[in-house]
C-alpha cells in the first residue's frame, strides 16, 4: 500500500463522514468523494489530525496491518509513529460480517512492556471510550488481546511498512 493509498483510506473515512448529502424523501445517499484530489486529501488530513514529529526520533513510519477473526470480522489497522518513539497515532476499521456493521476509530498509540520483556501496544480512542491492546509478535504480526467489540483475538499481519523523511 503506498502512502497515497494510505492517505486516501484515511481521507475516505474522514471525508465520507463529513461530506455526505442525504435525501430523506427517497433515502438516497450521494458522496462528494468523486471530486477528491491528492492535495485535498492531504490538506484535510493535516487539518483533522496533524502528525507532530521530532527530528531526533527518526523517520515517520506508516504500517498497515490486516487480519480476520474467527467470527468473520475483518480488521484493518494503520499505525503512524516515529522510528524511535513508542507513542503514535492509529486508525482502525473493523467490519463485523455477522451484523453487517463497520466500526471505525482513531486515537493514540502507546507502547507498554509486559512480562518477560514482551511488547504491548495500547491504542486509546480519541474519545477515551475504548482501548485495544495488541501483543507485538516477532514475525511482523500483532495479536489483539483486549477486544472491546467481541471475544475474538485475531492475529493481524503487516501488509505494508513505509518510512517517510520528516
Amino acid at each position: 500500500m503506498t502512502i497515497r493509498n494510505t492517505f486516501l483510506f484515511l481521507s475516505i473515512i474522514s471525508l465520507g463522514c463529513t461530506n455526505q448529502k442525504t435525501k430523506v424523501n427517497d433515502k438516497k445517499t450521494t458522496d462528494s468523494l468523486s471530486k477528491v484530489t491528492d492535495s485535498s486529501i492531504i490538506g484535510n488530513l493535516t487539518a483533522i489530525q496533524p502528525v507532530k514529529t521530532d527530528s531526533t526520533l527518526g523517520k515517520l513510519l506508516i504500517r498497515t496491518f490486516e487480519g480476520k477473526a474467527s467470527s468473520s470480522s475483518q480488521y484493518t489497522l494503520i499505525v503512524l509513529n516515529q522510528e524511535y518513539s513508542g507513542d503514535g497515532q492509529f486508525s482502525i476499521s473493523i467490519y463485523d460480517n455477522r451484523n453487517k456493521k463497520l466500526v471505525v476509530a482513531q486515537g493514540k498509540r502507546y507502547t507498554l512492556r509486559g512480562e518477560n520483556d514482551t511488547t504491548l501496544w495500547q491504542f486509546v480512542t480519541n474519545d477515551d471510550k475504548y482501548s485495544f491492546e495488541f501483543l507485538v509478535n516477532a514475525a511482523d504480526s500483532i495479536t489483539l488481546v483486549n477486544n472491546p467489540y467481541s471475544q475474538d483475538n485475531p492475529i493481524l499481519k503487516m501488509i505494508s511498512s513505509e518510512k517517510i523523511t520528516n
